[in-house]
């Protein structure tokens, strides 16, 4: 869109004791800056254009919304909106005066100043169009101490549209929780019930912040209240943006399409689609472009070195209809300066872009370095529709851990195994080896044996996770993607050929066998139904069946020994708990845990070990009548690395007591500043003149 001179955009409105500035978009009583939202402030501007004369409905709809077809609801409110901030009573429309069957009049006086012909109105600004004069300024936005960012595979930092409100995920007590700061207070406020919390974003009018936790989707008032449930997503979600058609889009997984669903809360609906035989492996960071009807987004295919191997994407969603925008980089943003922005080497760039044809309209260059970029393809930066930016810099290292032994006494002793992103370990059945997850590149599968101190490599194709023993320790059983969704294969640990086990139209993830070896309990993890408990039995070839379906999430299946029951983790209540079932007819469900639980792993005489907060807890089970015998006792407590992925345990129990724990030794930073740059938008465009 032609921009116009400087002398337009200096125009400023004066009408009562109020002005109208163009080029700030302030509107202002005196000295004090009015709280105005920027589809308000472009109604007024419109009306004020046009002082004296009656401006019809349909224009301002077309003008303040000119890319979405809007109900004169919105209009409405917006009318409703200025009245209040304009003062006006029910019956003092001393400024906006509603003429029935046609639309409004600005009737107070109007002088303008400024400009170089100040009786020419100020031509029309796309919505929310910044204005972009002022030279950038560079500072730095302090957190609280005790409350530092949360460094995941999400970003943790959401900052408002209108540029008044950031918020961010922190650590607290060792937990995550959901902080807000409003940029003009010094202080930050925790959201209450936002424990578990990833991935903040905000809705376009910044009046909501949603975000995930706990297997939900959750939206909550930016101005503080209690949050409410929109739909299921997994904690492993990749992403979320708001649309102007108060929509949400997701990545509900870390290898699945996008999901969309209403923003009032409902139902999910698939929105993109993995195309594997094209290699496709993951859509993720989308984000919504103004006209509310197509959506921006990373893909990666089969055989990505990294993210900076990845694709954006511009998609329908009312068509599904999808090309590449452009290649090599990850999780873009649409800039209303007319560009994109996005993930390159450590870098933010930016590429003119053609919001109609979407598609680029020149080179790209960076224009930040040193963001701090995640392996997920994550770039931890935000900025607002005002053109103020933030963003974290760094270096995003991978965690290294070293798996420990913990005994009774709480003694630690390292195994000697170099430090590695290691995830799930899980002793053989003999005792000798740990078959474990390795997070790098790509995701894989390891044997160490505890005797020689070896380290082999058990998997080589696609990401592979989640691996459990047969219960004679011939083969390894995991969850791999490299024929698409995540699909249970086993391999033996001789041969190195792996056979898939399990299929399906939807993640699977292995939990545990019964001990005679004959049925597999797994975990599905459907974006419709959330997560189910389902066993199946390879040996046979009967058709998997469904365990525990529920409208909760029910997942991490743990065998008792005898083969009788099995514990796993359920949100029925509010909150993760263990519980026990018979199986393999699934009866009346026993709890077991007390004030929170997950990650449930049988000990070799029968007790039930489980995690609550950085504690591991153990109960005596009587296994005949399926109950706890007394409470459960404390026999972990520490710094020690919980699941990554909900069910599955972080931690195993050998034969004579002791645990297999894993502990994180080159912990990511946890910064507690943010660098800040104001006015970036004539940074960003004075980049390309």
């Amino acid at each position: 869109m032609d921009r116009q001179p400087d002398s337009m955009s200096r125009v400023v409105f004066h009408f009562g004791a109020f002005r109208l500035d163009l080029q700030s978009r302030r509107l202002l009583r005196g000295d004090e800056v009015i709280p105005i939202t920027v589809k308000a402030f472009d109604t007024l501007t419109a009306l004020v254009e046009a002082a004296g004369g009656v401006v019809a409905k349909d224009d301002l709809m077309r003008r303040v919304w000119p890319d979405a077809i809007v109900e004169e609801a919105n209009l409405n409110q917006q009318i409703f909106m200025l009245r209040k901030m304009l003062g006006e009573g029910p019956k003092d429309h001393r400024y906006i005066q509603t003429v029935p069957r046609r639309g409004f009049r600005f009737v107070a006086d109007v002088i303008t100043r400024g400009g170089d012909d100040e009786s020419r109105p100020v031509p029309p600004a796309y919505p929310g169009e910044p204005r972009v004069h002022a030279s950038p300024l560079r500072l730095s936005l302090v957190l609280p101490a005790d409350a530092p960012l949360a460094i995941g595979a999400c970003p943790p930092i959401a900052l408002s549209p209108d540029g008044r409100v950031l918020a961010y995920v922190a650590h607290v007590a060792g937990r995550t929780k959901l902080h807000i700061r409003l940029l003009d207070r010094l202080e930050s406020t925790t959201i209450a019930r936002s424990e578990g919390a990833i991935s903040p974003f905000f809705s376009p009018d910044s009046r909501w912040i949603g975000y995930i936790a706990n297997g939900r989707l959750l939206k909550v008032l930016a101005a503080g209240g209690v949050p409410t449930a929109i739909c299921d997503a997994s904690p492993e979600s990749r992403g979320a943006c708001w649309t102007a058609r108060d929509e949400i889009v997701f990545a509900p997984t870390p290898a699945s399409g996008l999901s969309i669903v209403p923003a009032a809360g409902g139902t999910a609906r698939a929105v993109t689609t993995l195309d594997y035989a094209q290699g496709e492996r993951t859509h993720r960071w989308p984000d919504a472009l103004p006209d509310g009807r197509h959506v921006l987004f990373t893909v990666a295919r089969a055989g990505s070195a990294s993210f900076e191997d990845g694709e954006i994407v511009a998609a329908s969603l009312d068509t599904g209809e999808r090309h590449v925008v452009l290649r090599h980089g990850s999780g873009a943003r649409y800039v209303p300066t007319g560009h994109l922005v996005y993930m390159r080497g450590g870098s933010i760039m930016a590429v003119p872009f053609d919001l109609e044809r979407l598609a680029v309209a020149g080179p790209a260059i960076p224009v930040v370095d040193q963001v701090m970029t995640q392996p997920t393809g994550a770039g931890h930066f935000s900025f607002s529709q005002t053109g103020c930016l933030l963003y974290l810099t760094g270096e995003a290292r991978d965690v290294k851990r070293r798996l420990v032994w913990v005994d009774a006494q709480g003694e630690i002793e390292p195994l000697r195994l170099a430090e590695h992103a290691i995830e799930e370990p899980r002793l053989s059945p003999d005792g000798t080896r740990v078959a474990l997850g390795i997070r790098g590149t790509t995701n894989d599968v390891w044997i160490h044996d505890l005797a020689r101190s070896t380290l082999a490599r058990v998997t080589f194709d696609g990401d592979n996770f989640a691996p459990i023993w047969t219960p004679d320790g011939s083969r390894v059983t995991f969850s791999s993607n490299r024929h698409g969704p995540c699909h249970i294969f086993w391999q033996d640990v001789l041969s190195g050929e792996a056979t898939e086990l399990v299929g399906g139209d939807h993640d699977l993830v292995p939990g545990s066998w019964s001990p005679d070896g004959d049925v597999l309990l797994f975990t599905e993890y459907n974006p419709s139904t959330g997560a189910n408990v389902w066993m199946a039995t390879p040996r046979t070839g009967t058709p998997p069946r469904v365990l525990v379906r529920s409208r909760s999430h029910d997942f991490g299946p743990a065998c008792a020994p005898d083969g009788r029951s099995f514990a796993y983790t359920s949100d029925e209540s509010g909150r993760f708990e263990v519980y026990l079932v018979p199986f393999p007819d699934f009866g009346v469900k026993t709890q077991i845990s007390v004030d929170g639980g997950s990650e449930p792993v049988w000990s070799r005489d029968g007790r039930l070990c489980y995690r609550n907060g950085p504690s591991v807890m153990i109960a005596e089970i009587d296994l005949t009548s399926r109950t706890r015998v007394g409470p459960p006792q404390r026999i972990a407590d520490g710094p020690y690395q919980p699941g990554a992925v909900a069910g599955l345990p972080n931690y195993d129990m050998a034969a004579d007591g002791r645990l297999l724990m894993i502990a994180q030794t080159s912990a990511q930073a946890q910064p507690d500043r943010l660098s800040v740059t104001v006015n970036w938008f004539a940074d960003l465009i004075g980049r390309f003149d």
